[in-house]
Parts: C-alpha cells; structure tokens; sequence
C-alpha cells in the first residue's frame, strides 16, 4: 500500500497565475502612487527665500521664542530706527502664517498670539496658542513673500508705514510723490489722479471725506497736500497685514479721435434707484441731443468712450441703463446718462470717459 504525503495533492501555480498576480500588484501600487503624488502636501511654505527655524528655541518669559536661522538673507528690521519695518520676512506655523509682524519684545512675550520680529539678533516670535515650540510637533519657518508686482503708472510710489491711524483711515506722507493733490479749500475739488492701489488692486471711492475714510474703510481714500489718507479693502492694519501699497497716477489714454472730443470730468451723479447709471452735464459739447419729446429720436451722434472702447448701445432708455448696464448710454438736452462697460463706478474705477462725434 502506498501512503501519499500529507501535501501530495497540492497543486503549484503555473506560470500564467504567477504574471496575473504581480500584473494586478503592479497596477495597484501605480493607482496608490498616483493618489498619493496627487493628494501630499508640500509642507514647505514658499516665498522668495524659505528658511526652517530649527530646534531648540531660546525662552524668555511668558511666550517668546528666539531662532537664529544661519542662512537667512534677507534684511531684518533696525532697532536704532523707530518703528523701523524693513523687513519683509513672516514666520509661519506649519503652513499657517503669523503675525503681527514687527512686535516689540514686550508685545511678543505678553501677549502672544503669533506677534512676531525679524532683528539683526535672530527671530523673536511666539506661537499661535501659547503652546512650548520645542514641544508643539509643529514646525516653523521664516518665510520672505514674493513681492508683488509693482502697478503701471506715470508715476507709481510705494507707500510704507507705519501708518498714523484714526479709526479706519491711515495717513502717510510720501515724500517722493510729485502728482498734484486735491485742493481742501475748494469744496469737491477733484484734482488728484492719484489712485492707491492694495497690491494689484485699485482701492477707492477716491477724493472721499476724512470722516467716510475713517468710519466706513472699504478703500476710501483722499489725495490732499497734507498727505494720503487711505483705508484697507478689509479694515485689516496695513502695518501688519502683510500687504504692499502704492499711490499710483495712471497712465492718460491717448485722446480718441473725432469731430468732437469732450472729456467727462467727475463727479458723476448716480440715480438713487440706479445700478450703473450716472448722470453728467458737459458744458463744452456743442452735440445736438436726441430730443425727449420724439419717440425713438436718433439725432445725436455722440458716442461715449471708456478710455479707447466706445460703449454701447446708444440712444437707450433710462430703464435700460439703469437695469442692463452694459456700455448703455443716452445723449439728452439735459445731460448724459451713461454705464461703465463691468458695472464699476466711474467715479473710482481709474478710467476716463470721452462723449466722441466721430
């Protein structure tokens, strides 16, 4: 009798089997990889220069910190000047930036939260929460932005505080700029072509009063020879809320031609009722207008301009304008009504308006 071993009716798997199970392992480590390539997260902040503040952190009292990052370029801030904010480094937590930047000492160690300086010495900050750095498993970094592009203009002058603050409104006295500023001493005086710009944005209503800068912000501001008077699109500190400022005089479009060429020079009026139409009285347009009284009149041949693009359509009703925009205007006797080509206010929005008989 013969006696077959315990594992003798074992079978091994054939070659093909063999291909199969690396092909489909094979395709499950690409489907991981690529997930994998597609959801990490660089934890490295990015900046112009990037630097990783490395352990162990100095303590003092309460909740600062010192690093003294080795290879760090970029300029710190100078104690010998007052109020000095040369810097443009911010220290990050993670990838969570902190601040206020520029912190004296005491400010850092008492309060906390985030308050930060970048000094000849080292980096003197403190943590989000008041958490030990040493200990918090977070990592820290001190980062340098990329600087923002610098707006386009005649004349374009950075503005850099620190800032005098009264509510919402901040002053600054820019020395370098040369662009004439509106006159306090004629009522609604308008001009300034100044326009302050929030990094790449244009910031306004301009030639606004003091106390609408001051009590409603939103990007108000006044060019007077005093100096600038400006508010943040957000209320945020323009000292610390790591943005750049600028006054900047745009560049003037080129005339368009025609038989007749009127610039439109605010203030415009804007109807209560009215989205985008805005009401204006041009002294100097010798146009014949269409009349009011004849249904669908056509006599006029003003074109409006925004800079060098006429808009349109013309001859449109009040409703029309008021309720579709668009570019729509309407040459009366008793003035223009007209909309931008976006719907931005005409006052503020940095573009010039032309009545053109071509």
């Amino acid at each position: 009798m013969t006696i077959s071993s315990a594992g003798g009716n074992r079978s091994r798997p054939d070659r093909k089997s063999m291909w199969l199970l690396a092909a489909s392992v094979f395709a499950a480590y690409l489907v991981a990889a690529n997930y994998l390539d597609k959801t990490y997260v660089n934890p490295m902040p990015k900046g112009e220069e990037v630097v990783e503040l490395e352990r162990p952190f100095g303590g003092y009292y309460d909740h600062a910190y010192v690093a003294r990052p080795r290879n760090l370029q970029a300029e710190p801030d100078d104690p010998a000047v007052e109020g000095d904010r040369t810097s443009r480094a911010v220290v990050y937590e993670d990838d969570h930036p902190l601040g206020p930047a520029h912190a004296s000492f005491q400010d850092i160690d008492k309060l906390g939260g985030g308050r930060f300086a970048h000094l000849p010495t080292g980096i003197l900050f403190s943590t989000s929460d008041g958490t030990n750095p040493n200990t918090n498993g977070r990592n820290y970094w001190i980062v340098v932005p990329p600087a923002p592009p610098k707006p386009i203009g005649e004349e374009v002058v950075q503005l850099r505080g620190p800032f005098e603050r009264f509510g919402l409104a901040y002053v600054t006295r820019p020395r370098k700029l040369r662009a004439e500023a509106d006159d306090p001493a004629v009522e609604s005086d308008r001009t300034s072509r100044v326009v302050i710009y929030e990094e790449g944005r244009p910031l306004g209503p301009a030639h606004a009063a003091f106390s609408d800068i001051s009590k409603l912000g939103g990007g108000r501001f006044s060019h007077l020879p005093s100096g600038i008077v400006f508010s943040t699109s957000d209320g945020t500190d323009p000292d610390t809320n790591g943005r750049t400022y600028w006054a900047v005089v745009p560049v003037a479009p080129t005339k368009p031609p025609g038989q007749e060429v009127v610039q439109l020079i605010g203030p415009f009026e804007r109807y209560k009722q009215a989205n985008v139409a805005y009401h204006f009285r041009p002294r100097r347009l010798a146009a014949q207008a269409d009349s009011p009284t004849i249904p669908d009149d056509h006599t006029s041949k003003v074109v409006v301009y925004e800079d060098n693009t006429p808009l349109g359509p013309g001859h449109a009703s009040f409703r029309d304008i008021d309720e579709h925009g668009g570019g729509r205007f309407a040459h009366l006797p008793n003035g223009i009504t007209f909309s931008s080509s976006d719907g931005s206010d005409p006052n503020t929005n940095g573009r010039v308006y032309w009545a053109v008989v071509p």
